[in-house]
This record gives structure tokens, sequence and C-alpha cells, in this order.
């Protein structure tokens, strides 16, 4: 192996002396190309020229986004197979500027003065996730998003513990492509959040009508009577008098019979009334999903149509109730709230084609609300007064001070109103079903006895620590051997 290495040496320094040569292997290798000929020989078409290919380097570039580099050694030519994708500029022969265009895949060949092959790139322009992935950490520094590009889309991944949150990162993530269906949102929630909401509608109207006084030329058929609205009151009446003649012939000009027809009224009645109204629908969903709920039933409506037909459309009354709720990232729950209590009223009711339709006594509120679990606020209210009076009484005779009393009739009315709907949000999980409680639980069923000799028709409750059931009797315990 020595003498090989000094004869080639010796050749390499004074072969050209002697006329000698030393042919070494070289990358770069002619080789004939031969094709079969239609006679059964081989035609020679030409030469190729083959360099030992470089590794393709990768580069991802961020759409928008330059990147320097630095090459080995000076080129002169560059090609870039689709310059749309991804600008290459010269700056010097071993300096050049790589630019992302658009998003899409390319590559590109650096080659020397000799035509050599100096890098070659394959070169994938993305969308700027690195500015996205910043984005999300400075937004929302708790959580863990990761945030990909394939071709034009990003995609969400990670956990997150509300659907608020995934909402958060989806719209930040929307700033950094031309369309939102561009993302595709992966986020797991980690626990699906179930929200109860508990409305309480309460009303109370009061009535309080007062009358007093006497009226005059009034029929009375006895010491009570009472009024054509149905309400009792206290008349005490009496006949006048007939009126002597005689007595009446000094002044000469009175009838004789004035008197025959002239009664008196008493009238004194107080009226109180009371209507409390109280709702408590409750209802549970999924943070985000809308639910509704109506405890009530349903009345007919006719509707007439062109051809002189009804049809029946039926309308919904009763307890309704129906919210959607999110749960923010803070823990409070945004509530989007519609309630309603209404019932059948014939006050407004109408009669079409001789069927009566009834009117609707309504109370509802529908507004978004923002609350912690278990907080609760006051959604609506109302406090209305009216209040009425009326005098009835003979005229010019009804103003005489004190004496007017005795001809006049004074009656008021008052009525207030107070209405208030209130709802409470709660955050709950489900539980084992024995720690359901409902009304029937603890119920016994009445006996024969209990039902026809003592008249019963409940069951009789028993406290949550008594168990009705029967149990074994003895020792209990471990069996010994």
């Amino acid at each position: 192996m020595l003498e090989r290495t000094v004869i080639i040496i010796f050749i390499a320094l004074f072969g050209p002396l002697f006329g000698l040569t030393w042919s070494a292997t070289a990358s770069a290798q002619t080789k004939q190309v031969m094709v079969p000929a239609t006679n059964g020989g081989q035609i020679e078409i030409g030469s190729l020229q083959l360099h030992d290919s470089l590794p393709a380097r990768a580069i991802n570039l961020p759409e928008g986004k330059a990147r320097l580099i630095r090459l080995p050694m000076r080129v002169r030519d560059v090609l870039v197979a689709n310059p749309a994708v991804a600008n290459v500029v010269v700056k010097t022969p071993r300096l050049i500027y790589l630019v992302g265009l658009t998003v899409g895949s390319t590559n590109a060949f650096f080659l020397d003065a000799d035509g050599k092959e100096v890098l070659r790139l394959e070169i994938q322009v993305q969308l700027d996730v690195i500015s996205a992935n910043k984005s999300i950490k400075t937004l929302l520094p708790d959580t863990d998003i990761n945030i990909t590009a394939v071709n034009s889309h990003l995609f969400l991944t990670g956990n997150v513990r509300s659907a608020d949150i995934s909402e958060n990162a989806r719209m930040i993530a929307a700033r950094f492509v031309a369309d939102e269906a561009n993302v595709i949102n992966m986020l797991v929630v980690m626990e699906d959040q179930q929200v109860m909401l508990q409305v309480r509608v309460a009303e109370i109207n009061r009535n309080v009508l007062k009358e007093l006084g006497i009226n005059l030329f009034d029929t009375v058929t006895g010491a009570f009577s009472t009024l054509t609205s149905g309400d009792f009151a206290l008349r005490l009446g009496t006949t006048a008098p007939t009126i002597d003649t005689a007595f009446l012939d000094i002044g000469g000009s009175f009838s004789p019979n004035v008197g025959d027809a002239l009664t008196v009224a008493i009238n004194a009645l107080e009226k109180n009334g009371l209507i409390k109204t109280l709702a408590e629908p409750n209802l549970t969903t999924v943070s985000g999903e809308p639910a509704t709920f109506l405890a009530g039933g349903e009345f007919p409506i006719p509707i007439s149509s062109d051809d002189g037909q009804i049809s029946i459309s039926q309308e919904p009354f009763g307890v309704a109730l129906s919210f959607t709720p999110v749960v923010m990232n803070s823990g409070h729950i945004s509530l989007r709230v519609f309630t309603e209590v209404s019932a059948l009223s014939n006050n407004g009711a109408i009669t079409l084609a001789n069927i009566q339709v009834p009117a609707l006594t309504v109370r509802r509120a529908e507004t978004t609300v923002e609350l912690p679990s278990g907080g609760s606020i006051m959604i609506a209210g109302l406090l209305q007064e009216n209040e009425t009076a009326g005098i009835r009484g003979v005229p010019a005779l009804k103003d005489v001070p004190f004496l007017g009393a005795f001809f006049r009739n004074t009656s008021v009315e008052k009525s207030e109103t107070e209405l208030i709907i209130a709802v409470t949000a709660y955050l709950v999980k489900p539980v084992a079903p024995r720690q359901l409680k409902t009304p029937l639980d603890g119920m016994i069923p009445v006996s024969d006895y209990d039902q026809y000799f003592l008249g019963r028709l409940n069951g009789v409750y028993v406290g949550d620590d008594k168990t009705t059931t029967a149990s074994l009797q003895g020792p209990i315990g471990y069996i010994l051997e």
C-alpha cells in the first residue's frame, strides 16, 4: 500500500515530464446510452453527464415571512419550481433571501459556475402557526392548546376546561386564516358542565272595595239584599209614608201621590280579594345547549280560511321555561332566559263562528344575564297600584256639608299588583339514585279500613330515617365456625 502511494505521488509530480498521466475515478462519469436497433444491433443516441445528487434539505417557511440562507460556496444560477409559492432573492453569490408568498410546496436548486449542484431545498410554505401559538399563549395563558397547519387549514388540539375557552381559541385562530371555515376546532372540553336553572314567578293581587252611603229611589224588598254582581251587601230600606193631603193643601203645589214610591236604601259593603300565584319551574341542560319546559296545556283556536272552512290551531298555556346557558372561563354562567306564566281568562274573550275563544293572562320575561353558580338575580318585576273612587247622589243635596251624606253614596276601589321573576343557576353533577328524593318516597298506601271507616284518601308519610320495608329478625353478623 505504501509503495502504491509513493508511485502515485511520483507520477503526479514528475509524470508530465515523462508523458505519464493518472486517471482517478471522478464523481462525474460519461456513459453511453444504447438502444436496440430494428436489425438486432444497437444504436448510440447520445451521452448523459451524471452527477452525484446532494440530499435535499426541507425547510418550513411561514406565509409572508422571509428567511436568510448563507451558502458554503458561490452560486450563479437559481431555479425555483413554483415562483408563486416562494421567491428567492440572490443578494450575493453566497447570501440569498427566501420569501414565502402563499401556502403551498415547491423546491429550489442552486448551481455554481460549473453547473454543479450546490444546494437543493424542499420548501413548504405554511400558515403562520408560530404567531398563532404565541397569541394563544398570551391571551389564554392557563390553557393547553396547540395549533398546527395542514395546507391552508389550522387545527386546534388540546384540552380546555369550558366551551367558552374553546370558542375564544377558535376566534383567535380565525385571525390567521382567510376564511374562518379553515379553522378546525378539535379541542376537547374536559368535562361537560351541566347547568340547572330555577325560576321563581311570584305574584300577588290585592283588591279592596268599600261602599257606604244612602241611595234614594231604590227598590228594597227586605232588610238584606244582594247586589247584581253577586257581592253581599247590607241594605236597610223602608217605604216612605204617604204625605197628608191636608198639609199639602197649604202650599197647593204638591201632588198627593209623590210619596208613594219614595224608598231609602243604606248601602254598606266592604270587599277584600287576594290572589297569589307562585310557579317554580326547574330545568337542567348541558352548557351551550338549549332546553325548554312546559307545564300546562293547549287550548284550541279556530282559524278561518278563504274557502270558509275553519281549522283548529292549538295555543299552549301554563308555566313555560326556555334557556340556553354558557359556562364562562371565570366560572360564571351566561344565561339567555325566556319564562312565561299564563292562564285562561274570560276577560277579553271573543266569540268566533259561535265558538268562544278564551283570552290569556300572561306574565312573561326574556333577557340575558350572567351570574355565578348558586347566585340569584331578579330579571323582572312589577309594582302597580290602581285606585278608583266615585260618588253618586242627589244633585245639589249631596254637596251640602254634613247633611249631604244622607243624599249620596260613596264607593272606593283599590287594586295592587306585585310581580317578581327571579332566576337561580347552579352547576350540577349527576349523583347516585339513592340521593334523589321524590314526593312519593316513604309513602304508604292507605288500607281499606282507613279509606272506608276513617275517610282517609292520602297515604301516611314517614320520616327519612325510618324504613317501611321488612327486615330480618334475630342476631346478625358474621358466621363463625
